[in-house]
């Protein structure tokens, strides 16, 4: 018999689920990564590790190639993230007594301007049980929601060197602030995840101005940060201005984008910017130069569903570095993990960021059909569009709703099974079902 788990709002959770859901997490980010070769794949520090840092394969110390499992910037993305959740889902449903366990998704589309964006449970750095589980009772632990600390440290071998923009034009004195610096991920054992307005820069060059940075913004008083990601969030969110090769133009937050991207005529479009770029390109060649206020309204020109999922992953982390075109955070120097693909999975929210793609994802789905086929040989089928080739894909490997999602397996015990496909991947996720869709959220508020 197939159980169908619902996944919920996490601010809609009953006391005995919460209680649950933070039981589970706390457990797996226990649980030991095991060794070379042996990982444990029940560890929140090799699950997070799946999808950038730590590097592996030729991504390890060659740039043109991905180090970590995540596809992003191709027709894979909102596959094999819908993948990677399963695979947490059943790491939470393996500790005892959470075997009913259902990840909940952050609602993106919930609050207004008079509210908190992002949800309390994710700023309480301790959790008070409810007394709802028998082994936990009303103890009062640190909250696996708020922050991970690393067990194991990565060295970045790609750290690069990023130059500072030129000066457009005589005079300009937009940029003066900014100095080219050595852009380093890497982490130490114990390294505690941070989010906007922190930094979490650790690397030798960075470690001592992140020290500073850090304890500028502890000194500000309690709740101060909070403020601060709060409304980098709303900033997201709602409409922003940002540069292109035009100027200077006005475009939809992630909340409008999020409602844009159901409107994606197909899949290979939909799922991702390169494909959506192509496909905007081709709408520019026909009309001319285009018209954005215009464009917007029309609504002629595509919006991935990945687009919007990159402003939230800006909006919780922050991103301030020379080379920025997108406006930067408003606590200059906040470089928290969720701001680089690199680091971001390692803080918990990550999750449920995706868990909300995922809504947004089956929502299109609902309304165009839940068969999953990819235009061949469209920009974005190509393993080295965007970020370039995973471990165990080849160069140009092209990418089709058969590609296999390294390294989940239809059945995780086995050793040697056979590798999820988008299309299997698909249907796994008929088991889950949602208590909204992203449609109604956006029409109720």
């Amino acid at each position: 018999m197939t159980v169908v788990r619902t996944r919920k709002s996490i601010c809609k959770l009953t006391d005995a689920e919460l209680d649950k859901l933070i039981h589970a997490f706390h457990e797996i980010q226990k649980n030991k990564p095991g060794e070379p070769g042996h990982p444990n794949l029940k560890s929140f520090q090799v699950i997070a590790g799946l999808h950038g840092q730590p590097f592996r394969g030729a991504g390890y110390g060659n740039s043109a190639w991905w180090g970590g499992y995540c596809h992003h910037g191709n027709v894979l993305f909102p596959t094999w993230h819908r993948a990677y959740l399963l695979h947490l889902e059943r790491a939470l449903q393996s500790v005892s007594g959470c075997e009913d366990v259902a990840l909940p998704y952050w609602d993106e589309m919930e609050g207004d301007n008079s509210t908190q964006r992002i949800p309390p449970i994710f700023l309480q750095q301790k959790y008070t049980f409810h007394n709802t589980l028998e082994n936990c009772g009303t103890t009062t632990i640190d909250n696996p929601l708020y922050s991970y600390t690393l067990q194991q440290g990565f060295f970045d071998k790609l750290a690069r060197y990023i130059e500072a923009p030129k000066k457009e034009k005589k005079g300009d004195q937009s940029d003066q602030s900014k100095q080219g610096k050595l852009q380093d991920y890497g982490k130490y054992a114990g390294y505690k995840t941070v989010r906007c307005p922190y930094s979490g820069l650790v690397g030798k060059d960075d470690l001592k101005d992140t020290i500073e940075h850090n304890w500028l913004i502890d000194s500000m008083g309690m709740g101060y940060a909070d403020k601060i990601l709060n409304r980098n969030i709303t900033r997201w969110q709602d409409a922003a201005v940002r540069s292109d090769s035009y100027g200077k133009h006005h475009v939809e937050g992630a909340r409008q984008e999020y409602l844009r991207c159901l409107e994606a005529p197909n899949y290979t479009v939909f799922s991702n910017t390169t494909s959506a770029g192509k496909w905007n390109d081709d709408k520019i060649s026909q009309v001319g130069r285009p018209d954005y206020d215009k464009h917007h309204v029309t609504g002629e020109y595509v919006v991935s569903l990945e687009r919007p999922h990159n402003s939230m992953h800006l909006a919780v982390g922050g991103y301030d570095f020379p080379n920025l075109r997108e406006p930067c955070p408003e606590f200059q120097g906040a470089n928290g993990d969720m701001g680089e693909n690199d680091s971001a999975a390692f803080d918990p929210i990550f999750f449920f960021h995706h868990c909300f793609v995922d809504l947004v994802f089956w929502s299109w789905q609902e309304q165009h059909g839940r068969q999953i086929k990819v235009i061949q040989d469209y920009p974005g089928t190509s393993s080295v569009d965007d970020q370039g080739p995973t471990p165990k894909m080849a160069a140009d490997s092209a990418l089709d709703e058969n590609t296999p999602l390294y390294p989940f397996r239809e059945n995780p015990i086995e050793e040697n099974g056979r590798f999820l496909t988008s299309v299997v991947s698909d249907s796994n996720s008929v088991h889950l079902a949602s208590a909204e869709s992203v449609i109604a959220l956006g029409v109720s508020r």
